[in-house]
């Protein structure tokens, strides 16, 4: 956990780092961010506008998927808590939005200046633009750094869901389910399964069913459907097992159903499927935990005395 935690933040600033300097390297390469982006605005105009994009009930889904999914990523929320102390989280969720600025507009930048230099980047294929950019554009010895920089990016967060999804695995359902199996074999196991995972998603990078920004608003509207229950868990001393398990398999069975099939369609009213499944998460957790047997008092009473010790701290 310790490793993968520094190598998060060593990959983290070298892609961080590599992203801002290629950004402006690119951008005096072609004249300047006010030249390279007006003639963006020349040629695709439209990149640049909300209409024939996105109508304002698709923006809004997209404006929930990433905050909610991003805090229920198991390897996100296994670090969180693992922090020793308040001060720690404090700093995280002033740096936090700072990071994201660093990083995220100069690549976004660096992938719209490509559709004008490179328009035959359509579909899947333009998932290519940011190793295309850097490898046509800078000089061989920077390509390969801000190449490294993309893969440092990738592996920064790979090691640390495949660590989270072998703890997964090891501890909360061999470990519960098959216990006297798992005695003594929790590493390796874990590493058997780590294995098991990386060809698996290799596998699937070759197959490459579709856009990376497709595979990521699949991926994190599944994510969404946790957030009610991880958040009404650390709030709501009512909650119950039995809400939280309709919260979550219900509402995660229909999202594959809302992404491969349009049988559901006519519920979204006009929003991406994130929203009804979202709702149907929240009221299932509510309704539900209302209508099961409370949990013993003695336990909850433990449970958010820890909570209450953390939250309370001046």
């Amino acid at each position: 956990m310790r490793g993968t935690a520094w190598v998060n933040v060593y990959q983290g600033f070298v892609f961080m780092i590599v992203g801002v300097a290629s950004f402006f390297l690119l951008g005096e390469k072609f004249g300047g961010f006010s030249e390279i982006t007006g003639w963006v605005l020349l040629e695709k105009a439209q990149l640049f506008m909300r209409a024939g994009n996105f109508t304002p009930k698709e923006w809004f889904s997209y404006l929930l998927i990433s905050p909610l999914a991003v805090i229920v990523f198991p390897h996100v929320f296994m670090k969180l808590l693992i922090g020793k102390r308040v001060a720690g989280l404090k700093r995280l969720t002033f740096w936090y939005p700072i990071m994201v600025l660093l990083t995220w507009p100069p690549v976004i930048y660096i992938g719209i200046w490509g559709t004008v230099l490179n328009p035959g980047l359509l579909g899947r294929a333009s998932d290519a633009i940011l190793p295309w950019m850097f490898a046509q554009y800078l000089p061989v010895w920077l390509s390969g750094i801000a190449l490294a920089g993309i893969l440092a990016a990738l592996t920064s967060s790979v090691d640390a869901m495949f660590l989270s999804l072998s703890t997964m695995l090891t501890r909360d359902i061999l470990g519960k389910f098959a216990p006297t199996f798992i005695r003594g074999r929790e590493v390796g196991m874990g590493r058997a399964f780590i294995i098991l995972l990386a060809i698996l998603v290799f596998i699937l990078s070759i197959l490459r069913p579709s856009s990376i920004f497709m595979i990521a608003t699949f991926a994190f509207s599944g994510y969404i459907v946790a957030a009610p229950t991880m958040i009404g868990g650390l709030i709501w001393k009512r909650a119950t097992k039995y809400g939280a398990l309709a919260s979550l398999i219900i509402p995660g069975i229909l999202v594959p159903i809302y992404q491969f099939t349009t049988l559901l369609n006519w519920s979204t009213v006009g929003f991406l499927y994130n929203i009804p499944v979202l709702v149907l998460s929240i009221s299932l957790f509510f309704v539900v935990s209302l209508l099961t047997p409370p949990p013993d008092k003695k336990y909850t009473d433990k449970y958010f005395h820890v909570l209450d010790q953390v939250y309370l701290r001046k």
